[in-house]
């Protein structure tokens, strides 16, 4: 699986996993800065219609967003660690249920029991692909 890697910002992934019924959840891991296995810690924020990525660069995430200047265009970005629950596990921030933020797909869940039946179907597709996340 390819990543981002920069010198001043920790490893990251991020795409749209398909969870079921054609839907996908976007996502955005960070790997621990920590040494040794570290725990995944997930973090949704439940939408509807509010990304998780609110946390991820406002909360809890490591990467903070600052405009640079009055033109709307003009941001950096930067890795704050002091904040961020990075230092203790691996981070994925996740969009659900489906049409919150970056997540798409035709069929919109319509109950709890649903909800959770595609989390569970896009976490069993992402521990496929990330199978060291489970440690």
């Amino acid at each position: 699986m390819p990543y981002y890697v920069d010198d001043d910002l920790p490893c990251m992934y991020a795409a749209n996993m398909k969870s079921i019924s054609g839907n996908h959840f976007f996502y955005w891991m960070f790997k621990s800065t920590a040494s040794g296995t570290q725990p995944l810690i997930i973090y949704m924020n439940g939408g509807p219609g509010s990304t998780s990525m609110n946390a991820l660069f406002m909360e809890n995430g490591p990467l903070r967003v600052t405009q640079t200047s009055e033109d709307m265009d003009s941001f950096e970005i930067r890795y704050d660690e002091e904040v961020s629950w990075l230092p203790i596990g691996d981070l994925l921030f996740v969009d659900q249920p489906v049409g919150t933020g970056w997540s798409y797909g035709s069929h919109s869940p319509t109950s709890l029991t649903k909800v959770g039946t595609e989390f569970v179907a896009f976490l069993t597709n992402f521990y496929k692909e990330f199978p060291a996340a489970r440690s």
